[in-house]
């Protein structure tokens, strides 16, 4: 494991598995790696007979308990609205463990997921939460196996920009459907402009299933005091 995050965290001057680019800036892959490394996930995949599996895994020196999963399955291009929601109650996550959540038998679930995943029309989010409703780890995604070309999903744009804490920024973005993908970025012509700013957003590399989302944009080092501006933030969509 230390090998492997030396190696993303490594930055090379030519095509590279680093998930750090030349300038030190984030990759898409370092935001995926970020949320994986953190010290309670959830893991879920389709086995090879295409049943539904979810897993819960703690680096904590503690256990959790009372917590609770919450699944929600969107139709992509059919709105922001859940085709199915359920919640699963987990009596303790044991420390240093990975194991496996049973599920229930949901007839309206297993319906909705008796497909061949790679269709690329569904999209599952799977939420931990803890017993006074605070989430636990990093949302956790299935996409499908292939998606269809960008521009197909939806729209989403940048609404408003606003100064944060310690010289932060706050993102804000509105969303018109399920999105799988959101990716932030400052434009071309400001990075050239200021290539002395190192940035990065807390929150990137997501899909949008509600209305509005916030990111966090941080300037890590901003010597001159560069001011950002609405127009400097761009917003790709899947």
């Amino acid at each position: 494991m230390c090998a492997m995050y030396w190696q993303l965290n490594d930055v090379w001057a030519a095509p590279t598995w680093s998930t750090l680019d030349f300038d030190l800036r984030w990759k898409i892959g370092h935001h995926f790696v970020q949320r994986s490394f953190a010290p309670l996930i959830l893991s879920m995949f389709l086995d090879s007979n295409g049943r539904f599996r979810l897993w819960a895994v703690s680096d904590l020196l503690v256990p959790v308990q009372n917590a609770n999963v919450r699944l929600s399955l969107f139709y992509l291009r059919g709105g922001l609205s859940p085709i199915f929601t359920g919640e699963v109650s987990v009596a303790i996550i044991l420390p240093l463990s990975s194991q496996e959540i049973s599920l229930p038998n949901w007839p309206s679930f297993a319906s909705a997921t008796d497909f061949s995943y790679d269709e690329g029309i569904y999209l599952l989010i799977a939420d931990l939460i803890g017993s006074n409703g605070d989430f636990l780890s990093p949302q956790a995604v299935l996409w499908p196996d292939r998606l269809s070309r960008a521009g197909l999903y939806g729209n989403a744009t940048i609404s408003g920009l606003r100064d944060g804490p310690n010289g932060t920024y706050s993102v804000d973005i509105t969303a018109d459907d399920v999105l799988p993908l959101l990716w932030l970025d400052l434009s071309d012509a400001f990075k050239k402009a200021n290539p002395e700013v190192l940035f990065f957003f807390e929150e990137n590399a997501f899909p949008a299933t509600s209305p509005r989302h916030s990111a966090t944009l941080r300037l890590a080092t901003n010597p001159k005091r560069v001011q950002i501006c609405k127009n400097d933030v761009i917003l790709t969509v899947l």
